[in-house]
């Protein structure tokens, strides 16, 4: 995604091409990304997991 981001940006921005790769500063976009995964995954996890599980009604005490 990062580096989706960088080619749109080049492309609305008319920045500079490189050769053989879709960006010349695809890495900043890629590491803003990774840090952005980094924090977030953590969150969303600890936060799915704090959630109270259903109650089951089909107990075997009836």
């Amino acid at each position: 995604m990062g580096v989706f981001v960088s080619v749109m940006v080049r492309e609305l921005t008319q920045g500079p091409t490189c050769e053989g790769i879709p960006t010349c500063d695809w890495h900043i976009y890629m590491l803003a990304g990774a840090v952005l995964g980094a924090l977030s995954l953590p969150v969303l996890v600890l936060r799915r997991m704090s959630r109270a599980a259903p109650m089951d009604n089909n107990s075997d005490r009836g």
